[in-house]
């Protein structure tokens, strides 16, 4: 029988190992600019999940920069359903930093909004899965 003390074991929709190319002007620091790119494609695997709509970016909220991130850290991108409407599909998505040997730390958090749209990108009924 199963331990009813096991945590649940969230799978990440992302995982970046960050390189230099990644780093703003100090050679250290990982972009803002890059990270949300990163954000929005584990935004986007993390509603595919639960959606079979063809969905694209309608906006990003709350977007929250916490910490830095380094060259060489491997940052993990979990992302979870927060709001379903008629056309739209709300992501929650978390950013956790983790070098090796250390304690993996919270670095960013935002909503991202999805919006399904129809063969001519006009915004139709978002189909989930069952």
């Amino acid at each position: 029988m199963p331990s009813q003390n096991r945590k649940a074991v969230r799978i990440p929709d992302l995982i970046i190992n960050m390189l230099p190319k990644d780093t703003n002007g100090t050679g250290k620091n990982v972009f803002g600019g890059v990270l949300m790119h990163y954000m929005d494609m584990a935004a986007l695997n993390a509603a595919r999940k639960v959606c079979c709509s063809t969905i694209v970016t309608r906006a990003f909220e709350n977007i929250l920069f916490e910490a830095p991130i380094h060259v060489g850290d491997s940052v993990y991108f979990y992302g979870s359903v927060a709001k379903v409407g008629h056309t739209s599909l709300t992501i929650e998505l978390e950013v956790f930093a983790l070098f090796t040997g250390t304690k993996a730390r919270k670095v960013a958090s935002a909503r991202c909004i999805f919006v399904a749209v129809d063969e001519n990108e006009r915004p139709t009924r978002l189909e989930m899965l069952n």
